[in-house]
């Protein structure tokens, strides 16, 4: 695949390459605003590339100066299905303005946000996809404290649980931490 310009409306400019030391690394650079109006056009863009088997997206927000709300939502989703499929999504080199505001609305627990260079991108692909494909049950079952009545609560296995007391989500990864609540 060569550098791919692709046309989003409004204020919103993407390139996509491979990375070439990995070439199932897709790498998005980001520029501008990404809200409401031209998030339609990078939905479908990046739903398509992961129904042509890219698991594994780096978006490269260096120049990315406002995101909304509603995409992150939408975007938790694809996180879910890459992850699904031993990928991920990586938040490279975000804006501290726009990283402040993941921050704000709770979205740093969601996705994985790194300050590096391209060269070491497919290493934390690596890493973080061969971590997810060791998964060690023998953890579980396990007792797990909500962090928010702190009431005592049984996980059998990784995944999202509600609680049976103050009824928040919690999501328990595959070594029985607490990484969204």
């Amino acid at each position: 695949m060569a550098e791919e310009i692709i046309n989003i409306r409004g204020t919103m400019s993407v390139i996509v390459s491979q990375l070439p030391e990995d070439e199932s690394v897709l790498i998005w650079t980001l520029k501008g605003f990404l809200d409401s109006y031209n998030s339609p056009d990078f939905i479908k863009s990046l739903t398509d590339s992961i129904e042509k088997g890219f698991h594994r997206v780096a978006f490269d927000c260096a120049e990315l100066n406002f995101i909304s709300a509603e995409v992150l939502a939408t975007l938790t989703d694809s996180v879910k299905t890459l992850r699904q499929n031993n990928g991920d999504l990586l938040l490279v080199n975000m804006q501290p303005k726009v990283r402040e505001l993941l921050d704000m609305l709770g979205f740093t627990k969601c996705f994985r946000i790194v300050n590096c260079d391209s060269s070491q991108i497919a290493e934390i692909f690596n890493k973080l996809c061969s971590e997810e494909n060791s998964e060690d049950l023998s953890r579980f079952p396990q007792d797990v404290r909500c962090p928010h009545c702190k009431i005592l609560l049984k996980a059998h296995k990784p995944g999202k649980f509600k609680c049976s007391e103050c009824k928040n989500i919690l999501v328990i990864d595959h070594k029985g931490h607490i990484i969204f609540s």
